[in-house]
């Protein structure tokens, strides 16, 4: 199974969040209703298959799944970045073993997991090792599902 979409539906029917595009400005996931919201639109280039594996490995965070979700949403700033950066190395890994990632991409994915490390000072080393286990555990997650 190398299709990104391919994997994003299967582990959608197989116990995965809903997945809908009608976000105007961003994409997201919302735990309370378990939904991808992607943008609106047909575009389906590098950074629409970014966002998109990056909001389902949030929704692998949700509390029927691997739980590092608060179950009543409820987050800090320290929580909120933490969990971006889960999400951005799960996105990466993913992006990564479907023959996907790019220079592009994977510099976007260091932009980005750069920004969330600011909220967490003097944690940095320490914040990136448990994204990049939490990631790991999100992609492998959404690819045994999709396998289900």
């Amino acid at each position: 199974m190398r299709n990104a979409l391919e994997v994003a539906a299967r582990y959608a029917a197989n116990g995965g969040p809903r997945i809908i595009s009608d976000a105007y400005d961003n994409a997201y996931y919302d735990q309370q209703t378990d939904i991808v919201h992607l943008m609106r639109g047909e575009r389906r280039d590098e950074s629409w298959l970014r966002a998109l594996l990056h909001e389902l490995c949030h929704s692998t965070g949700h509390w029927s799944r691997l739980g590092r979700l608060p179950r009543n949403g409820a987050r800090t700033h320290k929580v909120r970045a933490r969990e971006e950066l889960a999400a951005e190395a799960g996105a990466a890994h993913l992006l990564h073993g479907l023959g996907l990632s790019s220079q592009s991409t994977d510099n976007e994915h260091a932009e980005y997991m750069a920004s969330w490390l600011s909220p967490l000072p003097g944690l940095e080393d320490q914040a990136m090792r448990r994204a990049m286990a939490e990631g790991d555990e999100a992609a492998d997650y959404i690819i045994r599902r999709a396998m289900a």
